[in-house]
């Protein structure tokens, strides 16, 4: 049986730029981009099993509070980590507000809302086969969608359910750099972070304790 403190193999990819104006200069940092050098720079570690925030609950907890990840089920809580000096944009289905978030300097000076540690939120997710092919969810068709700030040496909570991290699938969870430009197809690197179900520790009746250990989910840049 795995352990739940097995080190998680992890991947965040990179695709290339295609045609592109000249990049915004990224923020400057001295030394170590990493803020623990012991960990890599954005990373998932397992938390524990409960139950799934639905995508159709939108609008149910806009403040992040822990509400959801206190209740017990079959699904798969994850913890993701931005361990850089920059802040990263997710893709979300709520628009986060209330004294949780906390406020970020973004690269062009402004001051925006962002997402404080521990926030339990409602992630925007892809979802493929052992063999790389896409699966059709409805998570990925339908609601509303928001770009939400995790700022530096933050971590979040978000949920999914058993059935997309079983059978060998996988989810893809896509970011960008706050310094990266805006939405344009084609003009910035896509970065994600793949999670496998196969590296899911499997549910004990440890795992059923209110005391929780995040497993280490290590990251392959």
């Amino acid at each position: 049986m795995r352990s739940k403190h097995l080190f998680l193999p992890i991947v965040i990819s990179m695709c290339s730029v295609v045609t592109a104006p000249a990049q915004r200069k990224p923020l400057q940092t001295k030394g170590d981009v990493r803020v623990s050098k012991q960990h890599p720079t954005v990373y998932v570690t397992f938390e524990k099993y409960g139950k799934a925030i639905s995508p159709w609950e939108e609008g149910s907890n806009s403040t992040g509070e822990p509400l959801k990840s206190t209740e017990s089920g079959d699904d798969i809580w994850l913890r993701l980590h931005n361990n850089t000096h920059w802040a990263i944009e997710l893709t979300t289905r709520e628009f986060y507000m209330g004294s949780r978030t906390v406020m970020h300097r973004t690269a062009n000076g402004s001051n925006v809302p962002g997402l404080g540690e521990g926030m339990e939120i409602n992630a925007v997710y892809e979802v493929a086969e052992a063999t790389g092919s896409v699966v059709s969810v409805r998570e990925s068709d339908v609601g509303t969608f928001f770009t939400s700030i995790l700022p530096p040496g933050r971590s979040v909570l978000f949920s999914v359910r058993h059935e997309y991290l079983s059978g060998g699938r996988k989810i893809y969870i896509n970011f960008r750099y706050e310094w990266e430009q805006g939405n344009h197809v084609g003009r910035e690197p896509t970065h994600r972070i793949e999670v496998s179900g196969l590296d899911i520790p499997k549910r004990t009746v440890l795992q059923k304790s209110p005391y929780r250990r995040s497993a280490y989910v290590p990251a392959d840049d």
